[in-house]
């Protein structure tokens, strides 16, 4: 969820191949400010109407050099006719991580949806994924505590997103990795 005309800056990062230079964005729901023909781009959302519908946004990028083009990274979401807050939901620590991150997941994630335990031992279970900088998922497991571990040793050093999802809400934290 983006929020209403605003400024966001996103990076594809193509430190495991430095032979790429060129990029090649694509922003719908949005308008690019700079960058476009380099790995980062600043954009800002479309403005909405106060109380309009979400507004779709998506935003693609493909990387080439003189040999040819890359399939397409994508990112997909809204943009927010109201005001978005940027409440922590999801803490990781250590980050930057190197062997694992602990996950927390705050309780006013968990207040007034299925994983809410107030007055039941018992809860939905969510999802859990972790997402490379090319969009690639490289974790995925199903959890019951607002508390857990996911082991980062195998994992490249690089940024990635956690998404936590209870089936309504989805929730997003950024994880570096540095070993």
């Amino acid at each position: 969820m983006l929020g209403n005309n605003s400024i966001y800056d996103f990076e594809l990062d193509n430190s495991t191949n430095q032979y790429v230079d060129q990029f090649n964005w694509t922003v719908y729901g949005g308008t690019i400010l700079s960058g476009q023909g380099t790995n980062a781009i600043e954009i800002r959302t479309v403005k909405l109407a106060k109380g309009a519908p979400n507004y779709i946004f998506d935003m693609k990028v493909k990387a080439g050099n003189s040999c040819g083009w890359s399939n397409y990274f994508w990112v997909t979401g809204y943009v927010s006719s109201g005001i978005i807050e940027q409440v922590v939901i999801i803490s990781l620590s250590p980050n930057p991580a190197s062997s694992q991150v602990e996950v927390s997941v705050a309780d006013e994630a968990t207040t007034n949806s299925p994983l809410s335990t107030t007055g039941s031992s018992s809860h939905s279970s969510y999802t859990v994924t972790v997402v490379d900088s090319y969009g690639l998922t490289v974790y995925s497991a199903t959890k019951k505590e607002k508390k857990f571990s996911i082991p980062t040793s195998s994992f490249r050093n690089g940024i990635y997103a956690v998404i936590v999802s209870d089936g309504t809400n989805v929730y997003r934290n950024k994880l570096i990795v540095n070993h």
